[in-house]
């Protein structure tokens, strides 16, 4: 039992460090630094809209690999739901 009171103190400790965001400033971050391409946690319909936007110039004209990649990280559910 006093096991378990320990691991479950723990968890809970580590989830309140989080930050306002959820990580994913962290997340953000670390995108550009690696991939150079830019990451946006949509949280509001207007940023749904930008986004979009985004993707759909991007798609307007030949793509590049760059271009990919960059379409990839804003359109993913994946990477909005972690």
């Amino acid at each position: 039992m006093k096991t378990m009171a320990l691991v479950l103190s723990a968890f809970l400790g580590g989830c309140a460090s989080l930050s306002p965001d959820g990580g994913f400033s962290r997340v953000e971050e670390s995108v550009k630094e690696r991939v150079g391409a830019q990451t946006k946690w949509v949280r509001s319909d207007d940023e749904a809209n930008s986004v979009r936007a985004r993707v759909r110039e991007l798609l307007a004209k030949p793509l590049s690999a760059e271009d990919a990649v960059q379409v990839a990280l804003l359109n993913s559910p994946a990477l909005q739901a972690r």
